[in-house]
């Protein structure tokens, strides 16, 4: 409810969410960090990033609704990283 889930302090922003390229993009915070979570619906790619000069491209099954969790520096072109 209001964005909060177990454990305690930690929480979905609701505020900070966004719709980008055609998925939803919400903050994950806890008290001294967070992260974001995308929520990627089937048919939907990723578009193309870097991440340490390296080009980064959407390894997913596209043809599946997605779970992304990432930090920083995009983690997309590995499927491995994926929640189906």
């Amino acid at each position: 409810k209001d964005g909060l889930i177990a454990p305690e302090k930690f929480k979905v922003d609701l505020t900070e969410s966004e719709f980008v390229n055609g998925f939803l993009r919400a903050r994950y915070s806890a008290p001294d960090f967070g992260i974001f979570i995308q929520f990627v619906p089937a048919g939907v790619r990723i578009p193309d990033g870097t991440s340490r000069g390296e080009l980064v491209t959407d390894a997913s099954d596209i043809s599946k609704d997605r779970i992304i969790f990432h930090a920083a520096f995009p983690l997309h072109g590995d499927p491995r990283q994926f929640l189906y």
